[in-house]
């Protein structure tokens, strides 16, 4: 059932967007010094710490937790706020499980067939390069199909969407910019691929605010990246050495 917008302790919209900055500068802080670090410690240069699987992964961990601390934070410091309803964790049925899967599946397809109908790479360059020079893949795994989604949920679909959708831009307005924002921060991508991950962001936004919780686009998103992470592994095994 669609939640009701009432009025909650939550963050207004300038102080929505001022404290997302905030978290944004503190997440790509921590993201560039762990890579730095790694990077070094395995003796690469600066080109080649950007599309390392280690560097990548261990980057996108640590950011990640950092990042979502200090969403926690600035929830709690919200007086009257709690981080269950502000973040939405409420648990969902399996029949919306089933559901979101089933519309995550048909998405994926759609732009299987767009990207292939426009003669488009569907395999991320970076993402080759990131698994083939990664050697346990497992972390490269955890950082892409749990990390990351975990943090971007919580912030985008979490924090951002629950401050502006209170304010005067509404759901729709609230999934809109967050989808913006979330398609704006995938620089690794080229426009094609921005563009669908901000329609994808459109369809997070939504299945978030109908559904009621914060687990149907981390699930969706998990999904997504698991399947893109099997695709990739699968495409390298079939080349030649």
């Amino acid at each position: 059932m669609p939640e009701n917008i009432i009025r909650k302790p939550v963050w207004g919209f300038w102080a929505t967007l001022g404290f997302g900055l905030l978290i944004a500068i503190v997440w790509v802080a921590f993201q560039s010094v762990a890579a730095f670090v790694v990077g070094k410690t395995l003796g690469l240069s600066l080109d080649e710490i950007i599309t390392n699987g280690h560097a990548l992964a261990v980057a996108t961990i640590v950011s990640a937790l950092a990042a979502i601390l200090m969403t926690f934070l600035f929830i709690k410091i919200r007086e009257g706020a709690s981080l269950r309803e502000y973040l939405a964790f409420k648990p969902i049925s399996l029949k919306t499980l089933l559901a979101i899967l089933g519309t995550m599946v048909l998405f994926m397809v759609a732009m299987e067939f767009l990207s292939r109908y426009l003669e488009k790479d569907i395999i991320p360059e970076f993402m080759m390069e990131a698994t083939q020079s990664i050697g346990w893949l497992p972390l490269l795994w955890f950082a892409v199909i749990i990390a990351a989604p975990f943090f971007e949920e919580i912030f985008f679909r979490g924090f951002l969407l629950e401050g502006l959708r209170h304010s005067f831009v509404g759901n729709a307005g609230a999934i809109i910019l967050t989808s913006l924002l979330w398609a704006a921060i995938h620089v690794q991508y080229g426009m094609f691929e921005i563009s669908l991950i901000f329609a994808m962001g459109l369809l997070f936004g939504y299945i978030r605010i109908k559904t009621g919780s914060i687990w149907s686009p981390i699930i969706m998103h998990a999904f997504n990246n698991g399947v893109s992470t099997v695709m990739v592994s699968w495409y390298l095994s079939t080349q030649p050495v």
